[in-house]
């Protein structure tokens, strides 16, 4: 090759280097960047939106509490568990006598007896003698109930009747054992001597049996 060939081929050479490159080639090149730019944000995007997805999937579920049944009162009328109470119950203070509701007051029957409940709060009352709702008076003993037969009170002994519950007074009549006393016109049972029947009688201190046949 000649000097004159070799130069030319030189030049050429350096002119094949500095060709810039084609229009398509350039705008490839230009759109990589970018492409690979987009890629990357819709990946985040997919991934923002599962995230989305799975919490909206999982629904938060709340537990219902339900309200326990009533217990208390209500206008005067006593409920338990949601119900009006009736039996001899507490109320969180003091046990009643219920029915439906309602205290019950004065004498009442109850468990095959009858009990006397106070006449201004209800309340079960115990070791008294004393007046029901309708005037007549009874003797109540330790747990409450009605008393009937012989019984001691107040420092002397008095007889209920068996029926009427009532007390007897001015009367000499036999106990359930048989032996014969005199009560008067309290109910007490007699000691000492006593005018019955237009006559005067005495009877033994701690034993309240009659005198008969002797000196006193």
């Amino acid at each position: 090759m000649t000097p004159s060939a070799q130069a030319t081929h030189q030049s050429e050479t350096v002119v094949k280097q500095q060709v810039p490159k084609s229009t398509a080639q350039v705008a490839s090149a230009k759109a990589a960047p970018q492409a690979t730019k987009h890629a990357t944000v819709s990946t985040a995007k997919v991934t923002v939106a599962k995230r989305v997805a799975s919490t909206t999937a999982k629904p938060v579920t709340k537990k219902v509490v339900k309200p326990k049944p009533f217990t208390g009162y209500k206008k005067g009328v006593f409920y338990q568990n949601g119900k009006r109470a009736t039996g001899y119950l507490s109320d969180g203070k003091h046990r009643y006598l219920f029915r439906n509701g309602v205290k019950q007051k004065g004498v009442q029957k109850f468990q095959g007896t009858y009990y006397m409940f106070n006449l201004r709060d209800g309340r079960m009352m115990r070791n008294t003698y004393t007046a029901s709702q309708w005037g007549l008076w009874y003797l109540f003993g330790a747990d409450g109930r009605i008393l009937t037969d012989v019984q001691p009170w107040a420092g002397g002994y008095y007889t209920f009747d068996a029926r009427t519950y009532l007390k007897h007074t001015n009367v000499y009549e036999p106990a359930r054992w048989g032996t014969w006393y005199m009560y008067d016109e309290t109910g007490r049972c007699v000691s000492g001597y006593k005018y019955w029947q237009n006559g005067l009688y005495y009877f033994h201190p701690g034993t309240y049996l009659k005198a008969t046949n002797e000196t006193v």
